[in-house]
């Protein structure tokens, strides 16, 4: 809605006698220390941490809680948990990375133990080791569910894998590369699989994987929301721009 100003009346007035202040406002400060004055006004920023070391890569659930990477020294990083009030320190001092959280307060990872990266999982109370073996296993994201998906070396292929809470089984084709797991409240999850000519899009509902792009673009990075809506970038060949893509279920849009 626009809201017009109404110069009528004592209108007129009113604006006679604040505008002197205004104008003086506005010479003796200059625009950027004016609309700094603005910004915090409007906003309360608060430092959650002053460490003489990194803290990097956030990631913040609907309810406001906050986990990061503290990066302790080298070759150190442990993990950090804010839950409203009180920070607290919920892994070791290894290599621990990517920290990604749900709306309930458990929290995924990936850790390197010396030889390669496992992932790791918090239930909110006790820190859990779900995988174990010579591979490499990278970017946990966790659903409201409590479902956790990934992406893993098998030997000679990266492919994805989703953990239901009790088993861990792969559901990708483990004949191709496949990488960027992402998944939603539902379980349904999306990726990109190299089919030889590109990345393409999939998308597995809970019991199938389903092509969702079939053509001579590269897509990447493919992100999946509630309402099962999947959005990627792409670009054809080697075109220097990306491009942005939308699929709602039933059609592909580029924006």
């Amino acid at each position: 809605m626009i809201h017009h100003l109404d110069l009528r009346g004592d209108s007129v007035a009113t604006v006679k006698r604040f505008l002197p202040l205004v104008l003086l406002i506005l010479i003796s400060c200059p625009l950027k220390d004016a609309y700094a004055l603005t910004v915090s006004d409007m906003y309360d920023i608060t430092k959650l941490v002053n460490a003489p070391y990194d803290n990097r890569d956030p990631h913040i659930n609907n309810n406001g809680q906050i986990v990061w990477e503290g990066r302790k020294g080298p070759g150190e990083a442990a993990v950090f948990f804010f839950d409203g009030s009180t920070i607290h320190q919920i892994s070791d001092n290894l290599a621990n990375q990517r920290p990604r959280m749900n709306d309930s307060g458990q929290i995924v990872w990936q850790r390197l133990d010396g030889a390669d990266t496992e992932i790791m999982f918090y239930n909110g109370s006790t820190v859990k080791q779900l995988t174990d073996n010579s591979y490499d296993e990278e970017v946990p994201v966790i659903s409201n569910n409590g479902h956790i998906v990934w992406h893993g070396f098998n030997g000679t292929k990266w492919s994805i894998y989703k953990y239901d809470g009790t088993t861990t089984k792969m559901i990708s084709d483990p004949a191709h590369d496949a990488k960027n797991p992402q998944i939603n409240s539902s379980g349904k999850i999306v990726w990109q699989q190299n089919d030889g000519q590109g990345d393409e899009i999939y998308l597995y509902d809970g019991a199938t994987a389903t092509r969702v792009t079939n053509n001579n673009f590269t897509e990447y990075y493919p992100m999946i929301n509630d309402n099962g809506d999947v959005a990627w970038q792409g670009r054809f060949g080697n075109e220097a721009d990306f491009e942005t893509y939308l699929f709602d279920g039933l059609i592909i849009r580029v924006h």
